[in-house]
Parts: structure tokens; C-alpha cells; sequence
């Protein structure tokens, strides 16, 4: 009896000084006040703040049930939701693409070839012509050559095979008289064509830019024997005052 005199002194005061406190406490220590503890003997006890005093001796089947049966009574609390596992992260975005580097400027086109040289200007004529390439002084046969050119025609005289083309020439290169004559009056009238030293080569080149190298092998030919000459100027059947 004191014990419980005693407990609700102190409940008051607590009350009193932390109502807040005294409302979540008075509960728990009425509840402890009521319940009997079950001793390893079997018997019931009440628990007064204090003091213990022993009650009647109670079966434990009568006996309130213990907190452990109190609370596999209680229902178990729900099992917490299942969290879903958060979604995958998106792949990293792939690195840009690097832009191929730049083709390397073209080369420098090459320099403009140099002009092409002009031939060499023609050697200025004499205003005076060299009428000494038409005297024929000692000349006994003449062959006259009315377009030097490069000279083909003369280097052929030179080395004799006119004579064959004469003999092979259709009759219309020969006077009239030429297709009656037999062989052997044939070779005795081409005859001289054997012999080129016995003429006097007379051969005619208007193009003044020919000259030069025409002038090269007038000097070989006179070399060997020859008498010609490369006249500078054209071959016409008329005559004209210079």
C-alpha cells in the first residue's frame, strides 16, 4: 500500500513537471504495475514500485500471457514494398566522329615552260646578187636543179644514180625520138649521167632559211671534185632587171 502511495506521488509530480514525458510513460508503468512475473517456481507475482508482495499461487495456464505470446499474437507488419531496381543508365553516347583531316593542298602547278626559241632570223641578202654562181666558164654538160631544197637531188646526181632513173623513166621524160632507139642507143645517149664530175651543178634555193646548211654541203661536194654551186634565188624562163 505504501508502494502504491509512493508511485502516485511520483506519477503526479511527473505529471506536473513533464506532462509530455508522463503521457508516454504512465502507461508503460501501469502496465508493469498489473502484470504479474512468472517465477522459475511457477508462481505468480505482482509488481508494486517498492515492494513485491507474493499472490496466489496461479497456474501458469491462468496466468496472462507472457510479452513473447503478446507479440507472436501481433500481427507481423507488412513486408516493406519491393523496391524495383532502378532502370539501367543509358550507354555513354558514343565519342563524335572525327572529321577526317583535310586533303593537303594541292601541289604548285609547275612553272610555265620557257618560250620556245625562235629559229634564228635568215641571214640578210646582199642587196648585190653573186652572179659569180652563174657563170659556167669551162662547163662542157650543165645539170641545173630548179629547188635545192635540202639538197636530195644534187647529193643523188653526185653519186651516180641518175643514170639508172634515166634508163627506168617512162618515154614521156625523153624526147620523141627516144622510144625507137634501142638498148644499146639508149645507154649511149644516158651515158654521160655515168660520169657527174664532167657537169657543172647549178642548183636554185629562194628560201633563205636553207641556205646555211646548203652552203655545208656545196663545200663537201666541191671537196670531192665537183663543180656546184647553190644559187640564192629562184629559177624562172624569164629574165628581169635586178
Amino acid at each position: 500500500r505504501l508502494g502504491r502511495v509512493m508511485a502516485k506521488s511520483c506519477l503526479q509530480r511527473l505529471v506536473q513537471r513533464a506532462p509530455l514525458f508522463a503521457l508516454v510513460v504512465t502507461p508503460l508503468l501501469l502496465y508493469l504495475l498489473e502484470r504479474p512475473v512468472v517465477t522459475r517456481h511457477g508462481h505468480a507475482h505482482r509488481v508494486v514500485v517498492g515492494a513485491a508482495f507474493p499472490a496466489a499461487p496461479v497456474p501458469l495456464e491462468q496466468s496472462s500471457p507472457p510479452l513473447v505470446a503478446a507479440a507472436a499474437q501481433k500481427p507481423s507488419p507488412p513486408p516493406p514494398p519491393a523496391v524495383s531496381p532502378p532502370p539501367p543508365s543509358p550507354p555513354p553516347p558514343p565519342p563524335p566522329l572525327r572529321s577526317p583531316p583535310p586533303p593537303p593542298p594541292p601541289p604548285p602547278p609547275p612553272p610555265p615552260p620557257p618560250p620556245l626559241l625562235s629559229p634564228p632570223p635568215p641571214p640578210a641578202r646582199s642587196p648585190v646578187p653573186d652572179l659569180s654562181a652563174l657563170m659556167l666558164g669551162g662547163c662542157g654538160r650543165v645539170f641545173i636543179d630548179g629547188g635545192s631544197n635540202m639538197g636530195e637531188a644534187v647529193g643523188a646526181f653526185a653519186d651516180g644514180r641518175f643514170f639508172s632513173c634515166a634508163m627506168q623513166a617512162p618515154p614521156r621524160n625523153h624526147r620523141a625520138a627516144w622510144a625507137s632507139m634501142g638498148r644499146g642507143e639508149k645507154e649511149a645517149s644516158m651515158g654521160p649521167l655515168r660520169e657527174p664530175r664532167s657537169f657543172c651543178v647549178r642548183s636554185f634555193e629562194a628560201a633563205p632559211s636553207l641556205l646555211p646548211p646548203l652552203r655545208e654541203e656545196e663545200a663537201s661536194l666541191r671537196a670531192r671534185g665537183f663543180d656546184v654551186r647553190f644559187v640564192d634565188g629562184a629559177l624562172s624562163n624569164r629574165t628581169v632587171q635586178a
